[in-house]
Parts: structure tokens; C-alpha cells; sequence
């Protein structure tokens, strides 16, 4: 016997793809690229045209540096988590990069460890996982205030025969608007 909400799921169901195609008929912009006021695709915003180490963007309120990119940091991430350290994949090592930023948004409930999202990219590929291994540096801090900086690192398992074509991908967690920022990784 069907129960009570199943008609209510169905509507909703209904309601939910009609919402989609409605913004599917509604077109948009492309998000896949920034452009400049002469057409250029903005520096860093495509793996082809990635931004130099060291380089400062803002996302979501924040002002990010990337300060630092090991892509072989396996022993040094194992060290730091202990006990419950998991060794990476065969084929695979654990890169770590670390990055900095100041607040300049003004969302009281603002975490650096999660508005951003920090991985390695290669060839096409988002790295962002290191089991439950945790880099020297990680940031489990909460709010900053406005002006206010914190610091963290990111680990992320990658292909060893892949490092010599790694960049850092930078987005926040919310990345509709635009497409993120690539970093060289030296």
C-alpha cells in the first residue's frame, strides 16, 4: 500500500525537473572562463594560463596566497598524522600545499579551513583526497574576523607519474561563479 508522502515526493519530483529545464531554456553565461575587458582569458583561470606560486586571488572574502607546494610530501604527511597515517596508493604519492589568507568579507560564520577548496590538478584531473591522513599545518580553526588571517595546508593523493605536470586548483566552496584559480607548483 503506497504510503501518504509518495505523492507529495512525486510533486516535488515534478516541481524539481520543471525548475531545471526551466534554467536549461533560460541559457546563461559561460562560468568555464574569465575573460578581460579585450577578450583574453584572465591569468589563472585556465590550466593554460596558470598563475605563478606566490600569486594572491580572492575568493569568497578571502585574499588567498599559495605559499608553499610539496608534491612529494608522503613522508612527511605520514609523520605528521601518526598512528592512523594510511600509506598512499601504489603509483601514488600524497603532495601537500600550503596557503594563506586575510578575511576581508563580512560573514561572521566565515571558516578558511571550509569556504575554500584546494586541490591538485593533473591533466584534467581534481586530486583532492588523502584518506585520513592530516598535512602538518592543517587549519581546524573557525571564524576570523574581518582583516584577520589564518593559514592552513591541503593534501591530496596524486599519480607519481604525473607530478611533473601538477598545478594547484584554488575555488571556494561555492564555485557557480566563477571557474576557481590555477597555480604553477614551483
Amino acid at each position: 500500500m503506497p504510503r501518504a508522502t509518495e505523492p507529495r515526493r512525486l510533486r516535488a519530483l515534478a516541481a524539481g525537473a520543471a525548475a531545471v529545464l526551466a534554467l536549461t531554456a533560460c541559457g546563461g553565461t559561460d562560468t568555464e572562463t574569465t575573460s578581460t575587458d579585450d577578450g583574453d582569458t584572465a591569468q589563472g583561470t585556465t590550466p593554460e594560463t596558470p598563475l605563478d606560486l606566490g600569486s594572491s586571488v580572492e575568493a569568497l572574502g578571502w585574499t588567498v596566497t599559495i605559499t608553499g607546494v610539496d608534491l612529494d610530501a608522503t613522508d612527511e604527511i605520514m609523520e605528521a598524522t601518526g598512528m592512523l597515517a594510511t600509506e598512499p596508493d601504489p603509483g601514488h604519492q600524497y603532495a601537500m600545499v600550503t596557503y594563506e589568507g586575510t578575511y576581508d568579507g563580512d560573514d561572521p560564520e566565515n571558516s578558511f579551513r571550509t569556504d575554500l577548496v584546494v586541490t591538485v590538478w593533473i591533466d584534467g584531473v581534481f586530486y583532492d583526497d588523502c584518506g585520513a591522513n592530516v598535512p602538518p599545518g592543517y587549519n581546524t580553526g573557525g571564524a576570523v574576523e574581518q582583516g584577520g588571517t589564518a593559514s592552513s595546508a591541503a593534501c591530496a593523493q596524486i599519480p607519481t607519474d604525473g607530478a611533473d605536470r601538477a598545478l594547484v586548483h584554488l575555488v571556494d566552496w561555492q564555485p557557480i561563479s566563477q571557474p576557481g584559480f590555477y597555480f604553477t607548483t614551483a
